[in-house]
């Protein structure tokens, strides 16, 4: 496990007692930590305070959940494992956050998560995201217990995807069998939400450690669209899943998808 001492970027300089951060806008904020390090994590963060260059305590939400983004892309890109928490008024204990990555201290808040995107109630859903950031976060979405963004794509919700994207998610995060968001949104014949993920960077095969690729798991469940979409975007059909070794062709007449077999063929 890597010893972070101190990280620079996104506007960002994170050490292992601060957070110095520099809006978009210019305005600076500093916020004392707490870290806490253990075999889930290279570094968790618990913002206590969050104050501007006067000492006036911040309680802009906004800027709250921006930092946390950022710390999260930072992570990413180092290959760190980075949890940045803030109270809102439960009660926090560190040692929680070595019991598991999936740690909620109020599980209230992921089911009036889950109901704000069941209720298609994008505002609520933004809101409940600003005052509980760690949910972000929270690989317990869904049956599979995989990112918001996996669960979101699964979903077709389109709108709530823009709104992760927008503020900063990553598009190919891996869940169940190394599988990214990409191939949620495939196998269930969401082209809208492909669209999106592609045009925002999603690699058009997924992750070559993934069970299935997009292409793979449209063409079994018989998305003509988006197994279209996907070869004029440069998917490789000679790709074969890991659990039956087969291209997205073979699968597509395994499962009597013919007229998918012949638009895989014609490529």
């Amino acid at each position: 496990m890597p010893l972070i001492e101190t990280l620079d970027g996104e506007g960002l300089q994170l050490s292992r007692t601060s957070i110095k951060y520099i809006s978009p806008s210019g305005e600076s904020y500093f916020a004392e930590c707490e870290p806490v390090v253990s075999s889930d994590y290279d570094m968790a963060v618990y913002v206590d305070t969050l104050c501007d260059e006067d000492e006036i305590c911040i309680k802009d939400k906004n800027v709250i959940n921006d930092i946390f983004y950022k710390i999260k892309i930072l992570g990413k890109r180092i290959g760190a494992k980075l949890k940045f928490f803030r109270d809102y008024g439960d009660v926090f204990e560190p040692n929680h956050i070595h019991k598991s990555k999936n740690y909620i201290p109020n599980n209230q808040r992921y089911n009036r998560l889950e109901e704000t995107i069941e209720k298609s109630n994008i505002s609520e859903f933004e809101r409940v995201l600003i005052e509980n950031p760690s949910l972000y976060l929270t690989e317990r979405y869904g049956f599979n217990n995989e990112s918001l963004m996996h669960y979101l794509a699964k979903k077709g919700k389109v709108s709530f995807c823009k709104l992760l994207l927008e503020k900063g998610a990553i598009c190919d995060e891996l869940g169940l069998n190394n599988e990214t968001p990409l191939v949620r949104a495939s196998s269930n014949g969401h082209l809208d939400i492909v669209k999106l993920l592609t045009a925002h960077g999603a690699d058009i095969n997924g992750n070559p450690k993934g069970l299935a690729t997009p292409l793979i798991a449209a063409a079994a469940m018989g998305h003509e669209e988006v197994v279209f979409y996907l070869l004029e975007s440069g998917a490789d059909k000679t790709i074969r899943d890991k659990d039956l070794g087969q291209t997205a062709e073979e699968i597509a007449k395994n499962m009597y998808q013919n007229s998918i077999a012949e638009i895989i063929n014609s490529f």
